[in-house]
């Protein structure tokens, strides 16, 4: 059986609004797949949104491939905001 890893990524700036803080994550997400960190590390990650707050967790067979992914996540313009990483966890 394969482990699991899984890092969550937290809004550092929670938007009031459930529908907004579905937006800063999908964003966020989007820009993260297809980001350099996602695009070379070396094994799929996968991601997903867990609960009614502004987070998102990213999952992957690869421990590696997860501490390659930077510690804090934001948009430059400012469409999602600031996600800081969590610690790596074993599923």
């Amino acid at each position: 059986m394969t482990k699991t890893y899984e890092v969550a990524f937290n809004a550092l700036q929670t938007p009031v609004n459930p529908r907004e803080r579905a937006l800063v994550v999908a964003r966020a997400i989007a820009a993260l797949v297809s980001s350099r960190f996602v695009r070379r590390a070396g094994a799929a990650i996968f991601f997903d949104r867990r609960g009614e707050g502004a987070t998102f967790i990213a999952s992957s067979s690869s421990a590696e491939a997860l501490l390659g992914l930077p510690p804090t996540y934001g948009s430059v313009l400012g469409h999602f905001g600031e996600f800081e990483r969590a610690a790596i966890q074993v599923d």
